[in-house]
């Protein structure tokens, strides 16, 4: 029973990964395309942002789950840093911070998938087994089992992770500022 439980969690939390949630903990989040100069401002202009923040709570920028890009959406709600942080992101070119947020956001889920979409390729044929194991088992509740594959959208681990793939374009971007 112990490792039925275990193969149940280590879905689970697959299940989480490759739709994204462990990335993008933001319900607001919504990935943007990226360009190579808008991309690597946004990150040049971290540092002015984390300034601004500094004049803060500092449990904002933790974020959700310690994910700091909903911690700089969550910044933007205190209406004094919002003009601040407009200003600080203007010298970077960009017209608002919502539009810095939305760019920082997509690197940062870009670079997070890019990261892990190996180790979730090698990981998704045992996924993929594990999942039929426990959708064959009779002792497992059927409500568990629809939970489940609603979870991962019903295709297994390598279809999920390839819905949730960051474009291309966006992928090549990150890519191409990674050290």
């Amino acid at each position: 029973m112990f490792g039925l439980s275990r193969h149940i969690c280590a879905i689970a939390l697959m299940a989480a990964v490759l739709t994204g949630a462990a990335v993008a903990q933001s319900a607001s989040f919504q990935p943007v395309e990226l360009n190579q100069q808008g991309a690597a401002s946004a990150i040049e202009a971290m540092p002015a942002v984390y300034q601004v923040a500094q004049s803060y709570d500092s449990s904002v920028m933790q974020g959700a789950d310690n994910d700091p890009s909903g911690g700089f959406a969550a910044l933007a709600t205190y209406a004094a840093a919002r003009a601040e942080l407009n200003a600080a992101i203007a010298q970077y070119g960009f017209s608002s911070y919502e539009d810095w947020v939305a760019i920082i956001q997509t690197v940062m889920h870009t670079y997070a998938f890019t990261q892990s979409a190996g180790a979730m390729q090698q990981m998704a044929p045992a996924m993929d087994m594990a999942m039929q194991q426990m959708m064959n088992n009779p002792n497992i509740p059927q409500a568990q089992k629809d939970m489940l594959m609603a979870q991962i959208g019903g295709g297994g681990a390598m279809a999920a992770m390839q819905a949730n793939a960051p474009s291309a374009n966006n992928q090549a971007v990150v890519a191409a500022l990674s050290p």
